[in-house]
């Protein structure tokens, strides 16, 4: 999961991290990175089905950078 989290555009890995472990809200991690609210959720449920590709690319012995 970390070398997948890597391979991401790093503003995509640090909405994932900050929503995932960090838990905070969409409104709280927009404040910290200075972005809208709304872009933050965007960027989210975009990012998560990337990350699901580089994890399931790592399985596949398939690495490739975002």
């Amino acid at each position: 999961m970390r070398l997948a989290l890597e391979l991401l555009d790093p503003e995509d890995r640090k909405v994932i991290v900050l929503r995932t472990w960090h838990d905070l809200t969409f409104a709280e991690i927009g404040r910290r990175l200075e972005r809208p609210e709304n872009t933050v959720r965007v960027r989210f449920n975009r990012a998560m089905p990337k990350l699901a590709r580089k994890v399931e690319d790592l399985r596949q012995g398939r690495l490739q950078k975002a």
